[in-house]
């Protein structure tokens, strides 16, 4: 699951990398998926993609050391903030320091001169908490299927939440594009975790319970409803409202996947992204209409 829900995300000032790969050497060696800025690519939107990690892991480890405790550790500070709130915060001291005022109630586990042995009993208490941290997770979302499930949930509700806030013009092509650059555009660049597990079975545990089968119902109702004016509109020819509202999904999935591979074998003309979004789709819709010959 390294390109979905991650068991660790390993939070920590850019400075100390060097101290922090072998963790995340010994992590992956025992086993766990562990997410940290490293796999960060090119043209990411960084934000997001680091936000949407943190959200989904399991653990967030959190590595304190003289700069992630100093004034320059502010962004740090608002992961284990975050973490702490969902109950996936576990303190590290890499250094002899205390955390920053307000994460002291949790005893920070300590690294300080630890040399990357995963036999050394500082190591192990770091592994044995660390599993402890991601079956609590579980725990409360039932399995580690129940929150892949919740993940792709969050997708469609997202979907079906921004869909229904686009406003309605008199030009209902134009509505119809926008659902795709405003929303579903925006689903997969700021939240890319969510798109990739909702759309490209990148958990291959992702079991569409009820909860999640009903999301998707709605986000695709939400868009079809959009694609109807298009059919009211006399614009899709002798194209079913149903068939148009899955070409148009597909359509969108394609570009999405496409923007999201970024400097990897690109198709969509650099800078010029939003623009290919709709030229591609109003090609499509106007594909539609001359069915009707």
């Amino acid at each position: 699951m390294t390109s979905s829900a991650a068991d660790v995300f390993v939070s920590y000032k850019a400075e100390d990398r060097r101290r922090v790969e072998p963790l995340v050497a010994a992590l992956e060696a025992e086993g766990f998926s562990v997410w940290w800025d490293a796999h960060i690519g090119g043209g990411t939107h960084w934000r997001e993609d680091i936000q949407d990690h943190l959200d989904a892991a399991k653990c967030v480890m959190v590595a304190w050391t003289k700069r992630s405790v100093g004034h320059d550790g502010d962004f740090v500070r608002d992961e284990a903030t975050r973490a702490r709130k969902r109950g996936t915060y576990l303190p590290v001291r890499l250094e002899a320091v205390e955390p920053p005022l307000g994460f002291g109630e949790v005893q920070a586990l300590s690294l300080h001169g630890w040399k990357g042995d995963r036999t050394d009993p500082r190591f192990r208490a770091v592994a044995d908490a660390a599993h402890t941290t991601t079956r609590a997770v579980y725990s409360t979302f039932g399995s580690k299927d129940g929150l892949i499930d919740a993940l792709a949930q969050t997708a469609f509700e997202f979907l079906y939440r921004e869909i229904e806030k686009l406003p309605e013009t008199d030009d209902p092509v134009r509505d119809a594009l926008d659902v795709a650059v405003k929303v579903f555009r925006r689903l997969a660049l700021d939240h890319p975790v969510l798109y990739r597990i909702a759309f490209q079975r990148v958990a291959p545990t992702l079991r569409a319970g009820p909860e999640v089968t009903a999301a998707r119902q709605r986000a695709f109702a939400q868009l079809q409803g959009r694609i109807r004016r298009l059919e009211e509109a006399g614009l899709l020819g002798r194209t079913s409202l149903h068939e148009a509202t899955v070409a148009i999904e597909a359509m969108m999935e394609g570009l999405a996947n496409a923007e999201l591979r970024g400097r990897t074998l690109p198709i969509l003309p650099a800078g010029k992204e939003k623009q290919a979004w709709r030229r591609a789709l109003t090609t499509l819709i106007r594909g539609f209409r001359a069915s009707d010959g």
